[in-house]
């Protein structure tokens, strides 16, 4: 798979203002995976991983983790592919940068501590599944 259809991998000093991986960067803004606009802002202190596009990437309502909401009904919008390519005059646009700083770090700390809700979902009908077999098998060899 070509590199350009990466994202650049947050670090820790991309949330505390660091650049990250300049070359990564600028090979997703030649490959037009990025705007020169959101290169620019992830290249300096003016924009930063932005949380609710994190929260769509993983699966998660927009907004889950935002505590400063006021509506505390889930956002389950039905997103394209990335809503960080749509124009930014569509109302599902949803930008991968962003320069709002109330509660960032926290967010995206939440996010990371957290679980691909598909990935749990999975793993939670495995334990099931496996929960299942065990108490046939017990229960065959009690009635013996």
């Amino acid at each position: 798979m070509n590199e350009s259809n990466f994202y650049p991998t947050p670090r820790c000093t991309s949330l505390c203002g660091g650049s990250g991986s300049y070359e990564q960067i600028q090979s997703l803004r030649r490959g037009g995976r990025l705007t020169d606009d959101e290169a620019k802002q992830m290249t300096s202190t003016h924009g930063q991983l932005n949380p609710d596009w994190v929260e769509w990437l993983m699966g998660w309502p927009v907004g889950h983790t935002d505590a400063e909401r006021a509506s505390c009904e889930p956002d389950f919008r039905p997103l394209p592919d990335d809503p960080a390519d749509l124009p930014p005059s569509d109302p599902l646009y949803l930008p991968r940068t962003t320069t709002r700083r109330q509660n960032r770090v926290s967010r995206i700390k939440a996010l990371g501590n957290g679980q691909v809700p598909l990935c749990a979902a999975v793993a939670f009908e495995e334990g099931l599944s496996t929960l299942a077999r065990y108490q046939k098998t017990r229960n065959t060899t009690n009635e013996r």
